[in-house]
């Protein structure tokens, strides 16, 4: 779609919750869409662990497919919540 639009302006809004909701590989995607046509990319999932800790998300392989894409531009990350611990406000603020 973007080489059919072949337009500089418009740019995918990547988020990781997306492909790993419909089982694709997010890493592969990444690399493929590259650099230039992405805007921007939201690191989240759907809540039941908090991100570092949900085993749909690995960090480092974001992060290798990041620097092999030479990505420069707008990483939102977001955390989702611990559904066993849903009331603990200071422990989800605690960074």
């Amino acid at each position: 779609m973007l080489d059919e639009v072949g337009s500089p302006a418009i740019k995918i809004y990547y988020n990781l919750a997306n492909a790993i909701q419909h089982q694709r590989n997010y890493v592969k995607e990444l690399l493929r869409l590259g650099r230039d046509r992405v805007c921007q990319i939201h690191c989240s999932n759907q809540d039941g662990f908090w991100l570092q800790n949900d085993p749909q998300v690995n960090a480092q392989n974001i992060k290798s497919a990041l620097d092999e894409m030479g990505w420069g531009g707008w990483l939102v990350i977001e955390r989702s919540r611990d559904t066993n611990d849903v009331h603990n406000v200071k422990k989800k603020l605690r960074c």
